[in-house]
């Protein structure tokens, strides 16, 4: 097993948490577009976001892949069960940190 077959099925579970994050703020985005023009950093606001948002998904696939290599220590991740489990994962995990909706 090498440390590149290690790495790609991480990459993977990070780009199936990626997804699992951006489609449903894709879907927001196209249906609210982008803030209304103002100052500079009024325009750029919302790049801050994005940005904390990727340090939580590669936070959250870290998790994922690690959990994973703890069940299966001499085994290589391919790419589709990487995807798979990056997308289930951060799905299962927003669903705990989400809070409740009242009412």
């Amino acid at each position: 097993m090498s440390i590149l077959s290690n790495i790609s099925g991480f990459v993977a579970v990070v780009l199936g948490v990626v997804v699992a994050v951006i489609l449903p703020l894709l879907f927001d985005a196209v249906r609210k577009y982008f803030p209304p023009v103002g100052g500079f950093w009024d325009n750029y606001r919302w790049a801050v976001r994005y940005i904390v948002l990727a340090v939580l998904s590669v936070a959250v696939a870290l998790i994922i892949y690690m959990q994973w290599r703890n069940g299966h220590p001499s085994s290589v991740l391919n790419g589709t069960d990487g995807f798979l489990l990056g997308f289930s994962g951060e799905s299962a995990i927003e669903k705990m940190f989400r809070p409740k909706v009242k009412g």
